[in-house]
């Protein structure tokens, strides 16, 4: 509970009717790119396969898919970061663990590899 015998800081803000004016909504775009490490396009396509299915997979799985695309994925794991993506040990079985999904989303996004929710999808 706070102390009522100290006052109160408060700061004044000038609202200033062309505030919005200095900031420059279109250079913020997604054509921009994300926060590293950045990961190539193929790369990017197994992490929205990852993510897609829960954003955690046997890593058994996770190589017999993605070899045959020339995916080494222990590789991309250790070369991405423990922060990104890891593999771990569930039941006695190596996953591969996708971590920070806002990361991930931003890349897929940037490579256009985003699969809207089924409400998201535009009518033909």
């Amino acid at each position: 509970m706070p102390d009522s015998s100290k006052p109160v800081e408060s700061k004044e803000y000038s609202i200033d009717s062309n505030s919005d004016s200095d900031f420059d909504f279109d250079s913020v775009s997604e054509s921009t790119e994300p926060f590293p490490p950045a990961p190539s396009y193929h790369t990017t396509e197994f992490i929205a396969w990852l993510k897609k299915r829960g954003a955690i997979r046997k890593l058994s799985e996770c190589m017999r898919k993605w070899e045959s695309e020339g995916l080494d994925i222990e590789d991309i794991v250790s070369s991405l970061g423990p922060e990104t993506i890891a593999i771990y040990r569930s039941r006695g079985e190596k996953v591969v663990f996708l971590k920070n999904k806002v990361w991930a989303d931003r890349w897929m996004i940037f490579h256009d590899l985003e699969v809207p929710h089924h409400k998201h999808k535009k009518r033909l």
